[in-house]
């Protein structure tokens, strides 16, 4: 049982930061789409 809650931590504090960048990656690779906003925006999209 300890070992399935490691592994399932494990799994989600490896997904938070691939989730937490993916969007602003996707903003910033996609720049012409989301010409009218500022850098306080990103930070927005990652709060969200």
């Amino acid at each position: 049982m300890k070992s399935l809650i490691l592994y399932f931590l494990k799994t989600y504090l490896l997904f938070v930061p691939v989730f937490l960048l993916q969007k602003p990656l996707f903003m910033w690779f996609y720049h012409d789409l989301f010409a009218g906003i500022g850098v306080t925006d990103y930070w927005d999209v990652m709060w969200h």
